[in-house]
């Protein structure tokens, strides 16, 4: 028949309570004690390995290993420290990221792809604009003030 506009919400509504009701919902005393401090700022016991080291820990030049949540640990090296920024192996730019740890892992070389990319982003840097992407800033004002030029010409 007609659904009204609180019907569907109403629907809702009755699905989510039946799931609080059939799976539960943990009470604060249920919980381990290190899951119940993790979400305090700066605490660094949680589930896994997500220990973090403070600027005050860490040095320019460090080398860390890093990640923002469970995935793989990825190595980089300290670039910043206020804020704590990581260049990881393989980026092109430095990041901040959530859990940094020590390591003594060596620093591993661009990939060939990547040599190649950074090589040719610095010669186009260097190229003027071509001609399908349409003329430079120069080309269009010298055409502009030849233009004027010969319209002032024709005046004469």
């Amino acid at each position: 028949g007609d659904v009204s506009g609180a019907e569907p919400f109403l629907l809702l509504l009755v699905a989510v309570i039946a799931l609080i009701a059939i799976f539960g919902r943990p009470e604060k005393d249920e919980r381990p004690a290190e899951l119940a401090k993790a979400g305090s700022a700066g605490n660094k016991v949680t589930m896994g390995d997500f220990g973090t080291l403070s600027a005050e820990e860490l040095t320019i030049g460090q080398r860390v290993a890093v990640r923002e949540a469970n995935e793989a640990w990825m190595d980089g090296e300290v670039v910043s420290l206020d804020p704590v920024k990581v260049q990881v192996d393989g980026f092109l730019s430095a990041h901040r990221f959530r859990y940094i740890k020590a390591s003594n892992a060596p620093k591993k070389p661009l990939d060939p792809f990547m040599q190649r990319y950074l090589a040719d982003k610095d010669k186009l840097q260097q190229l003027p604009t071509s001609d399908a992407m349409g003329p430079t800033t120069q080309q269009y004002l010298e055409d502009k003030a030849r233009q004027q030029q010969q319209l002032g010409a024709g005046k004469e």
